[in-house]
Order: C-alpha cells, then structure tokens, then sequence
C-alpha cells in the first residue's frame, strides 16, 4: 500500500500531537502540581523564618527586661528573709538580747502563709510560698530560659501574684532589764538587717530600776530570685562540742579518729572560682563566679580573643563583706555602682581558685588581667592552677588590702 505525501504528513502530526498529549498529561500537569506545592511550602517557610528572626532580635531585649525586673524584685524583697528558719531566728533574737544587755525568753507559734493581698481568709499552716516556683524558674532550677522570661514580665506587672503568699512566723517574747537596754533593743530592731515587726507589746515596771515586757515579733519569708541571702542558710555551729557521752569521764570515748585519719587535712574551701581557656575552646574564654555555683547565676563571661581586662570588688562594711566583679562584656550585679552582694568568706581568707590550660600554640593569646580591689581586713589568697609558666595567661594586680598570688 502506498502512502502519499500528504497522508504521512498528518501521520508524522498526529505522533507529535501524541507525544506533546502524553507529556502534558503525564509529566507536565505533575510538576506543575509539584510546584505549586513547593511555592506555598517556600512560603511558609519565609514566615517561619521571619518569626524566628522577630525572636532572636528581641531576645536582648528581654534579657534586659528579666535583669532590670529582677533587680527591681531584689531591691523591694532585700529586707525580707528568704525563707523562715526557727534556728537562725533563735540565734539572732539571743545574738541582739545579748548585744542589748537584757535577758529574755522565747516561744514560737506554727508557721503559716498570709495572703499577698491581704485578705481576711483564715490564714493555713505554712508548707509552701506559691512565690517559691516562681522564683526556682527564674533561677533555671526547672523550666527553659523563655518560661523563665515570661514569668519575670508577668512578676513586673503584679499579675501573676494575684492570689499569693508569704510565709509568716509568730514569735512571743518576753524580757527584762534596764530601761535603757530596752531600748537599746528596740533600735537594734529597727537597724536589723532583715525587717522585723513587731505587732503587739507590753511594758511594765519590775523594779525601780528595771522593766519587764512581752513582745509579739512577726518575721516575714519571700523565696529569692537572687543570691544575696544565700549565706543565711550557713550554719556556724557544725563542730562537736563537749564529749559524745556526758556520762562517762573517759576523754577517749569522744576520740574517734585513727592517728592516721586525724592527720589528714581537710579539702580546702575556696569562695570564687576563675576559668581561663584557649578561644579554639568550646567554653568561653573567660569565666568568673562564686564558687559551686550549679545553677550559674553568679556567672560573668567573656569570650574575647586576646588580653581580657576583669575586675574585682571586695569591701568591708559593719562587719559585712561584699563583692562584685566586672568584664568587657558583663558584671555582676546589674547594678554595680553600690558595694555588691553580700557573702560570708569560708576561711580567715578570701579563697580565689583559677584553671588555666596550656596554650594551643603560638597563636593562642588568649590571656586575661585581673585587678583585685580589696577594701576589706583579710587578706586575698588567689590559687592559680595550671598557668603556662613561659607565657601564663594570668596576670594579678592588687589594690588596697593584702593579695596574694599563688601559682601551682
């Protein structure tokens, strides 16, 4: 059979029309589909990524808001206890009768939690602030960093407050002395570091040159946010004293020890901590807090290449000590202008550890200065561990009081 030209013409046309029919259906309308759907995924995406832009710049800017509420929080909650310990009352009440020259007796009534607002509700045995949360969050004990900010703006505007309390504790005491001791006990009191209040008093003349009285303290317990009270839980009384039978007059029963356990010194406590690494390190250069510091909120770094210039405060004030300490890129506290935070030393000394490593190489400059300011009566003792002897990465200025550098 013979085909004309014509015929195979519209033959050759009718299989390309199949062919363009085929990839139509078959490839063309798929991908179409397959980029109309990476278009609206692509814009997705581009919001997700705008979101997350928003955030990252306005992280700062609520690291700052959380600081600046904190230390409002702080500078408002100072005079209050951080939380209410039977003990330590019973050694500051006897510490300011003593001080006061009158003898007096207490008894304490059960704890119990008071509302923030004030309320008439009967008041319920104390077992836990609802503040306390709140602040473990603030702290990073339990929740992430952005929990940690919320709840901080929401502690600024009062809201999340509504509705809570404060622990409170009752303490009757009654005394007798001289009229002018009394006195004396009442401004010691008013002068106390920690507010006490006093909601009831009687007076009466005992004899013609002494009074006696009762008096009904309030103490009043906020949980902290901050670290300034977190030497109130220190107890000064942990060595043995007197035998361990008052019955028997033998002196070895009370010693326990073998010649060879008793030789033994005890591990050094130190009160700061100092951490000096390479900057090739995945830690920052520079790290500086108050020692065993586990939640880190003493911490200032620095992640500078090359000589960091840090600071630190030490004053003495009414037999209080302080510190404070400061980098290029932070300090702390916040606010460093006054004398700082308040710590109670572990030793006749102030105990600075510092690790150092060894440098990496030539090009490792990693280094920092370190002025010491002390304003107190004891002497700095600064432990330098591990600094390269050629080139150490720490260097120690002193000023004011003694400061001593010891390098292993």
């Amino acid at each position: 059979m013979k085909i004309s030209k014509r015929e195979k013409n519209l033959l050759l046309f009718l299989g390309v029309l199949i062919i363009f029919f085929g990839y139509y259906k078959l490839i063309f309308i798929k991908q179409r589909e397959e980029v109309s759907q990476l278009k609206l995924q692509r814009i997705e995406l581009t919001d997700k990524l705008n979101t997350i832009e928003k955030s990252i710049s306005s992280l700062d800017s609520l690291k700052t808001k959380a600081e600046e509420a904190s230390e409002r929080i702080s500078i408002k909650t100072n005079k209050l206890y951080p939380y209410l310990s039977q003990n330590n009352i019973i050694v500051e009440l006897d510490k300011l009768l003593r001080e006061a020259g009158i003898i007096g007796n207490m008894t304490f009534a059960m704890p119990t939690l008071e509302s923030l607002q004030g309320s008439d509700t009967a008041q319920e045995e104390a077992s836990s602030s609802v503040l306390k949360p709140i602040a473990e969050e603030y702290k990073g004990l339990n929740n992430t960093e952005d929990k940690t900010l919320e709840k901080t703006q929401e502690k600024e505007d009062g809201s999340s407050l509504e509705g809570g309390s404060v622990e409170s504790l009752k303490v009757n005491l009654s005394f007798n002395g001289n009229y002018n001791n009394y006195i004396r006990f009442m401004q010691l009191l008013e002068n106390n570091s920690k507010r006490i209040f006093i909601s009831s008093l009687s007076l009466s003349q005992n004899t013609q040159e002494e009074v006696a009285g009762t008096l009904t303290l309030d103490f009043y317990a906020v949980p902290k946010i901050t670290d300034e009270d977190d030497s109130y839980g220190e107890w000064a009384f942990n060595n043995s004293y007197g035998k361990e039978n008052p019955f028997t007059g033998s002196a070895v029963a009370a010693f326990k020890n073998t010649i060879e356990e008793s030789a033994v010194e005890k591990e050094e406590s130190y009160d700061f901590a100092i951490s000096l690494k390479s900057i090739d390190s995945d830690l920052p250069t520079f790290m500086l807090g108050k020692a065993k510091d586990a939640a880190k909120a003493t911490y200032v770094y620095d992640d500078s290449e090359g000589v960091i210039e840090a600071e630190i405060v030490f004053t003495e004030k009414e037999g209080a000590y302080y510190y404070k300490y400061k980098t290029p890129q932070g300090n702390y506290p916040l606010k460093y202008d006054g004398e700082g935070i308040k710590f109670v030393p572990n030793s006749n000394s102030i105990i600075i550890n510092v690790y150092s490593s060894e440098r990496t190489g030539d090009k490792d400059s990693s280094a920092a200065n370190l002025k010491i300011i002390n304003k107190t009566d004891k002497s700095v003792l600064v432990n330098v561990e591990n600094d390269p002897i050629d080139t150490p990465r720490l260097t120690v200025t002193g000023d004011g009081g003694n400061v001593d550098v010891k390098r292993n």
